[in-house]
């Protein structure tokens, strides 16, 4: 997946060793909808970031939303943790989020994961 030039950057890399949240904040799309909040979040990787390990806990601590962000978390699969890819500036991947709002919107945005050995 191209990341697209206005996918939303997390400030924080995520190390490969890290299993932690990353919020996806979705308040201002939502206030531009006349206030709708989100009723439901798909939540996709990229498949650089899959076949570089990446993955989102599906069990423990799913996606889920507030109404108005999204959480996911994060981690990498054990076996790709010292991958030299994720040395000095890391990887960047894609990560797809789509929601559906209360009043029945689709909106699909993209955010950049950054994964670095720190």
């Amino acid at each position: 997946m191209a990341i697209p030039g206005e996918a939303i950057a997390w400030a924080e890399p995520l190390d490969p060793a890290d299993y932690k949240e990353y919020v996806a904040d979705w308040a201002a799309v939502m206030a531009g909808n006349g206030d709708a909040t989100i009723a439901s979040a798909v939540v996709a990787l990229s498949a650089e970031a899959v076949a570089a390990g990446v993955e989102i806990d599906e069990v423990t601590n799913p996606p889920s939303n507030d109404g108005a962000a999204v959480t996911i978390w994060f981690r990498v699969n054990a076996a790709n943790q010292l991958d030299a890819g994720f040395d000095g500036t890391g990887a960047t991947f894609g990560v797809e989020i789509t929601v559906t709002d209360s009043d029945g919107r689709t909106l699909q945005r993209t955010w950049k994961l950054t994964v670095r050995q720190r």
